[in-house]
């Protein structure tokens, strides 16, 4: 139980962090500064991934 809550999580944070990149693409037009929120966002979301990765080595 305690390990499907833990997916549902991580698909959560995904599905968030996938659509506020994709709002913020199209909400402002400051592409520098976005770009630099995207990347941000998905450096947090690889390392999200990779700790979920590890946990169930």
């Amino acid at each position: 139980m305690h390990i499907m809550n833990t997916i549902k999580c991580v698909g959560t944070v995904l599905a968030v962090g996938v659509l506020l990149i994709w709002f913020g693409q199209y909400a402002t037009r400051n592409e520098r500064c976005m770009k630099k929120k995207a990347r941000r966002t998905l450096r947090n979301l690889e390392n999200l991934m990779d700790d979920v990765h590890y946990l169930f080595k």
